[in-house]
């Protein structure tokens, strides 16, 4: 699952903003990323509900629930 969550991850976020992802993991529902740029996360952190809807539409309303940024 791990794998289509980062397939999911760059098809919704782009290229750029996986190259910043040092880490991503799905469990328990809640996908936890690692990001390696403070100001980047803080832009994610404003748009987490969209970019969740993003994931849920590409993974599936049961396969994640939350984002956590690292």
């Amino acid at each position: 699952m791990s794998e289509m969550a980062r397939r999911a991850w760059t098809s919704c976020l782009g290229p750029m903003v996986d190259a910043r992802t040092s880490r991503l993991e799905l469990k328990n529902k809640i996908l936890y990323v690692e990001l390696n740029s403070t100001i980047l996360r803080q832009e994610l952190l404003g748009m987490k509900n969209s970019i969740l809807e993003a994931l849920i539409e590409k993974l599936g309303k049961n396969a994640v629930v939350d984002i956590v940024f690292l």
